[in-house]
């Protein structure tokens, strides 16, 4: 019982509001306990139940209920919306069938009971769709009943294969037709699609059915599909919807059906190559060429490489060209790589995908895919670079990330000149919104010669940087990921100016990581310090947020401690819990403190704060009355402001 007084009443608005709603009773009852030393929690509890039963009383009828059964008369439907008809069976439905399946509640009632319905049942419940399937497929709720029984629809949908793949709601049920339904059974629809195949591939539902006829049809219905798309395979490898169709022949069709697709482009002379190309960079054709790789045979692969020379660096700075390239780096041979890569090695390409944000992706591919010792032009352009430094490189939005990409991957003489380079700017990098992932990468990967000139830099700076809106990062990556002699130093620098960093904006989360990530004497030096004037501010966030931590990762005694300090009389007749249940941050650490201590502690919680309970209550409806009466106020205003608008009109 104190448990839900103390998670509702102290999470603010939940169950005052409830209290709120039968406030007349309730009040009445908890002076009364009061009085007779009744536990309160138990009251509260009750009257949070109270509230919540009347507050959560389902609607009459359903808000999704759609425009049909809202002017549909039928009063069977009226009844079950209401809750009126007990024991609602499928064989009930009769002529309120179409009625049913039309309507949200209705349709999920429908498609429920069919999975267990008798076949008598569902024949009856066939007959009474039976003319109105068209009309039930192409709308939402009526759709998901037609997909339920298609199998005693089929013939009926047969009918109109066309009109429904290129329907919104009729494609769903073609593709269910496809998916479950006997071959006997799907093979006039199948037939259809096939007369249909260039103008479904093109449309936005009927892709989506030519895609399913690829998966679910036998090879013969994907030979005839892809004889129809390798003819005008251009058109269709730029068509939003038609290059889905190719990707999906692509992937389950045959070794010859794949063939004959990829043949259709790349086979070919001078103007071959220059409609591969065409493709590399289009908006949808770089998907089809992507896949090309994927699945092409080996010689096919060297017929796409052939297209892209002499267009490579072209290709990498580009939004649809540069996917190409990084997928043609992972699906070609060794030495059609190194022949992809060779074009790229000048030193003014290297810096032009260095600082570009899609050359940035296929220099991060690179690093991935060879060995270090294939990367010392990259190493060599950055530090040769007559416009560049390794420092601006670093400060720079996509530059930094290859920084980090050569601190990660190259031996350490390929990357010690970057080193120096690195540790000659700490401070200028450490601030920095870009340069920061790149000293922390320095912490990571570097001797531990490097992290002992980084920590000093860190050190006799620690407040400045821990107060930075970026130096905060690399002071909290130190004492996640640093030696144990380097997260004392910068503890020790820490614990000297507590306050001030639990207190701002981003110092309390380097705060947070210490408590998290530290030494026990860390958090027990920070527990103490809690006490005094940084609980006397316990409704700031950062203070908040760094109790919570205390929380999570202190001891018992820690715990303990602090809800002892909470709890006592701070001087004014009350305690600093009491206080901190009135502010939204602090009332979060104080559900914490709830959620994580022993019962003996939630007891002393409890008792210091039931006398000011009547107290709380009344104040907190005052809060309630006036934002009801500016809420108010403001509807006024708007009715006004309205009315005057309509009389300016006339």
């Amino acid at each position: 019982m104190i448990g839900r007084l103390i998670r509702n009443f102290l999470n603010g608005q939940h169950i005052i509001c409830k209290v709120q709603h039968v406030q007349a009773v309730h009040v009445a009852c908890l002076h009364q306990c009061i009085k007779k030393k009744v536990c309160s929690a138990a009251v509260l509890s009750w009257g949070a139940r109270m509230a919540s039963s009347s507050s959560n009383r389902p609607s009459n009828r359903s808000k999704l209920s759609d425009e049909y059964s809202n002017n549909s008369g039928s009063q069977l439907l009226d009844a079950y919306h209401n809750n009126r008809a007990d024991n609602l069976q499928l064989a009930d439905l009769g002529k309120h069938a179409v009625a049913f399946a039309l309507d949200y509640q209705g349709s999920r009632f429908i498609e429920q009971k069919l999975e267990r319905a008798s076949p008598a049942v569902k024949a009856q419940l066939m007959d009474e769709l039976r003319g109105h399937v068209l009309k039930l497929a192409k709308q939402m709720y009526g759709s998901h009943v037609i997909r339920a029984a298609l199998k005693s629809l089929i013939n009926e949908i047969s009918a109109h294969v066309t009109s429904l793949s290129l329907h919104k709601y009729g494609c769903w049920v073609i593709q269910r037709v496809l998916e479950l339904c006997t071959e006997q059974q799907k093979r006039p629809v199948l037939e259809q699609l096939h007369d249909n195949v260039h103008t479904l591939v093109t449309d936005p539902y009927g892709n989506f059915v030519i895609q399913h006829a690829i998966e679910h049809g036998l090879p013969e219905d994907r030979e005839r599909i892809v004889h129809i798309l390798k003819d005008d395979i251009m058109k269709y490898a730029q068509h939003k919807f038609a290059s889905n169709v190719i990707d999906k022949c692509l992937i389950c069709g045959t070794a010859d059906q794949k063939k004959a697709l990829i043949d259709n482009v790349c086979v070919g002379g001078p103007e071959t190559l220059q409609n591969v190309r065409q493709l590399m960079a289009d908006e949808f054709g770089t998907f089809v060429i992507q896949k090309f790789f994927e699945y092409g045979t080996e010689d096919q692969k060297a017929r796409l490489v052939d297209a892209l020379r002499g267009h490579v660096l072209t290709l990498a700075l580009q939004i649809y060209g540069c996917p190409v390239i990084q997928k043609a780096l992972k699906s070609v041979d060794k030495t059609s790589q190194m022949e992809i890569i060779e074009e790229l090695t000048p030193r003014a390409c290297v810096i032009r995908c260095i600082k570009d944000r899609y050359g940035m992706h296929v220099m991060n591919t690179i690093f991935e895919l060879i060995e270090p010792e294939q990367l010392q032009f990259v190493v060599d352009a950055i530090i040769t670079s007559p416009s560049d430094s390794v420092a601006s490189f670093s400060l720079h939005e996509y530059g930094c990330w290859v920084i980090q990409l050569v601190l990660k991957h190259c031996t350490e003489q390929q990357k010690r000149p970057v080193f120096e380079k690195l540790l000659e700017n700490v401070l200028s990098l450490v601030t920095d919104q870009y340069g920061n992932f790149v000293i922390q990468h320095v912490i990571e990967h570097g001797l531990p010669e490097d992290r002992e000139r980084i920590v000093r830099s860190l050190q006799e700076n620690v407040l400045t940087l821990a107060t930075d809106k970026y130096g905060c990062f690399v002071i909290e990556h130190v004492i996640k990921h640093g030696r144990a002699e380097d997260r004392e130093r910068i503890a020790h620098s820490l614990h000297e100016n507590l306050f001030t960093l639990v207190t701002d904006p981003h110092g309390n989360y380097v705060i947070q990581n210490m408590i998290e990530h530290g030494l026990p004497e860390d958090r027990e030096r920070i527990v103490r310090s809690l006490k005094g004037d940084i609980l006397k501010n316990a409704h700031h966030k950062g203070i908040c947020s760094v109790i919570e931590k205390c929380f999570v990762f202190g001891t018992t005694k820690q715990r303990n401690a602090l809800i002892d300090q909470v709890c006592a009389d701070n001087g004014s007749g009350n305690p600093p819990l009491l206080q901190m249940m009135k502010h939204p941050f602090a009332n979060d650490a104080v559900l914490k403190m709830h959620d994580l201590t022993d019962s003996a502690h939630r007891d002393k919680m409890m008792f210091a704060i039931e006398e000011h309970i009547p107290a709380l209550i009344r104040l907190k409806a005052r809060q309630l009355e006036h934002q009801s009466l500016t809420k108010r106020s403001a509807l006024v205003d708007k009715r006004k402001k309205s009315n005057n608008n309509e009389l300016l009109d006339d």
